[in-house]
């Protein structure tokens, strides 16, 4: 039976939380939630809830009997459509009160609280999963971002560049090989590059030349790079796959042109 468990758990858990409250007669309820859950989240509950940690021994029985009550009692259907059996439930257990706590040993009162406080717990930890739940549900998905064509501008040695053409197509492997190579470079918005004007010479790249050259190669899909710091994460977000064309390239007329870009 559902029950037999539910009464085996909470003797196992009061089993193991009593040897720390044995000899507490103040916020005992507070205790137990405590160590149960952590710090923060028993904060919450106790606000909550109005659980005070200078609580009498009594005073959280009370406090325990309420919990109790209400969710053995008071959701019956007949009690909750019927107020004169809600306020009849409520009286007798307000009468019984002083009985109760003048027969009860301490650690049955104890007993009692650890199980109103598992109750608490119990719906405190459903509430909480339940509107982080809800608010996953309702968070619209990430949409992919959206292509935006990128210039990946670099200097690099002449020797680098050797058998490249301009306007022609370039794979992302051999991108990767001259942006590693380049102790310059620079990545923005094509439209962006398109305003800076970068001047180069027509000359023929020899390959052991050491002079220092510019290529500029168009991807349709780089937001990820754009404005990056480092050539690593530039090297690794460059998209799978993709491909890019030689934009321009040529030897550098004035090198102080690259003061706006990163440096290695």
């Amino acid at each position: 039976m559902g029950s037999k468990h539910f009464e085996e758990n909470s003797k196992q858990i009061f089993e193991q939380v009593y040897p720390h409250i044995k000899y507490q007669r103040l916020g005992t309820l507070s205790s137990v939630i405590y160590l149960i859950l952590d710090k923060l989240e028993a904060q919450e509950l106790c606000k909550k809830y109005g659980i005070d940690k200078k609580a009498t021994l009594d005073k959280d029985v009370e406090l325990s009997e309420d919990i109790i009550y209400t969710v053995s009692v008071n959701q019956q259907k007949l009690v909750k459509e019927n107020s004169l059996l809600k306020q009849g439930g409520e009286f007798l257990k307000d009468v019984s009160r002083p009985v109760r706590k003048s027969l009860d040993e301490d650690e049955d009162k104890m007993e009692y609280i650890v199980i109103a406080a598992v109750i608490l717990i119990g719906a405190y930890v459903s509430q909480k999963f339940l509107s982080e739940t809800s608010t996953k549900n309702i968070t619209s998905p990430a949409l992919p971002s959206k292509p935006i064509p990128t210039a990946i501008c670099l200097a690099v040695p002449a020797s680098v560049v050797y058998g490249l053409t301009l306007g022609k197509p370039i794979n992302r492997e051999k991108m990767i090989e001259l942006i590693e190579a380049a102790p310059e470079f620079l990545c923005l918005k094509a439209e962006e590059a398109d305003q800076k004007i970068i001047d180069t010479i027509n000359q023929e790249i020899s390959p052991d030349s050491q002079l220092k050259f510019y290529i500029r190669i168009d991807i349709p899909n780089g937001q990820n790079i754009i404005g990056e710091e480092t050539k690593y994460v530039i090297k690794r977000d460059i998209p799978a796959n993709t491909e890019g064309k030689i934009i321009q390239l040529g030897r550098l007329r004035d090198a102080s042109i690259l003061k706006s870009f990163k440096r290695i």
